[in-house]
């Protein structure tokens, strides 16, 4: 598989550009806010400022009906777990998590015309709106903050551990030079070992998940004013967020392109 077909497959899907353009935006909130970018840089604050915004407004319109996805995905996940007889604490937090974020898109979708210049709400309509979509996005993280707690806390918890002396489930006195015993103890140690492999992948997903959640909860706490925070220190937390969260979108996009050529063979 080629870095140039990835890159590629990166930039044509929706996520992974939308993460170049936010990764855009914090670069430009980053370098309008500190003093050693605005004496190095020779384009003005102003502009930097002009740039970041036309690339917001651009994110949200590649992100236009997302918010339709994710009240669709509240619903299946509704519909496929919590009507059961043992519904879990961390599906009723994904629910609620997705539907807050498809509260969150959808006021942030209607206020794209008067940020495109075409007048609807009003300025002061627009800006109260946005504000009321930051509140449902700080929830949102939240929840998405206390299922990876509660995710990461329940494979701690429940990591299977080797019974003692035994060698992947063969007792120490029963091992014999037995070709077929050796094959037994050599499946089992395999088999063990894509297990470990496969928990400390999951372990490493929700630590990047949680981290970029909580990253990302300084911006609507800065955009809310609940807490002063200074624009660059927003900006290199949206800059590490999107990182570490396009870092996820280049591995998919590497599982699609793997699952395309074996398609092909």
């Amino acid at each position: 598989m080629s870095v140039y077909e990835q890159f590629a497959l990166f930039g044509v899907d929706s996520f992974g550009l939308e993460r170049f353009l936010r990764f855009v935006q914090a670069a430009c909130q980053i370098a309008a806010n500190t003093a050693l970018t605005i004496s190095l840089t020779p384009i003005p604050v102003a502009e930097l400022l002009t740039l970041g915004a036309t690339v917001n407004l651009t994110r949200r319109f590649i992100r236009l009906w997302r918010f339709l996805d994710c009240f669709s995905t509240a619903q299946a996940l509704y519909n496929a777990g919590a009507g059961g007889s043992t519904p879990t604490l961390e599906l009723w937090l994904d629910i609620l998590r997705m539907s807050l974020l498809g509260m969150y898109g959808l006021l942030e979708s209607i206020t794209i015309p008067d940020l495109a210049g075409v007048t609807g709400f009003g300025p002061q309509m627009t800006k109260a709106i946005n504000l009321e979509a930051q509140r449902f996005w700080f929830m949102a993280l939240v929840c998405g903050i206390l299922a990876g707690i509660s995710r990461l806390a329940s494979l701690y918890a429940f990591a299977p551990v080797p019974p003692s002396g035994e060698v992947y489930g063969l007792v120490e006195d029963e091992k014999s030079g037995a070709k077929q015993e050796k094959d037994e103890v050599k499946r089992k140690k395999e088999e063990a070992e894509k297990e470990k492999a496969r928990t400390a992948a999951k372990k490493n997903a929700l630590v990047r998940k949680l981290a970029v959640d909580t990253l990302d909860l300084c911006l609507p706490t800065a955009a809310l004013r609940w807490a002063v925070l200074d624009p660059a220190v927003v900006g290199w937390a949206m800059l590490v967020s999107t990182l570490l969260s396009g870092y996820d979108v280049w591995l998919r996009c590497g599982v699609q392109l793997r699952k395309a050529k074996a398609t092909k063979v």
